[in-house]
């Protein structure tokens, strides 16, 4: 794995191509897949010059009267994209969770002491099914 810097700076000079937009079409399609992969990085500067990067590639998107978007990736695939990743995390949260208090249920009363009250908030929301009516 590339150390930071080298990531960072790579991200900015793609970035920097937002000047010449117009002449490489193609170009931002491809960097868009790739970027796309990066999502979860795990280092945040990283993540948000990906976050940058994506903006811009779709920045681009016109529709045209036709209906037709004139450049790829278009605006509804990108957010297609990325509310199919947040399920993912969302799913694989909700079953950790589960399983934590599945496998920590009998000890739950030492375990209980080495969580903050913010992580004991959230744990009580995803482990507590709320009322319909609440």
């Amino acid at each position: 794995m590339l150390n930071t810097f080298n990531e960072i700076s790579r991200w900015t000079l793609i970035t920097n191509l937002n000047e010449f937009q117009w002449r490489i079409p193609s170009i931002w399609c491809e960097i868009n897949d790739y970027a796309k992969e990066f999502l979860d990085h795990p280092y945040k500067n990283v993540r948000e010059s990906i976050a940058s990067i994506l903006s811009i590639s779709i920045s681009f998107d016109i529709t045209l009267f036709n209906g037709k978007s004139t450049r790829h990736p278009n605006t509804s695939q990108f957010i297609d994209t990325i509310c199919k990743r947040l399920r993912q995390a969302i799913e694989v949260y909700e079953r950790t969770s589960l399983k934590f208090r599945r496998t920590h249920h009998d000890s739950w009363h030492e375990h209980r002491e080495q969580f903050t009250e913010d992580q004991l908030t959230v744990l009580a929301d995803v482990l507590i099914s709320h009322s319909y009516y609440a």
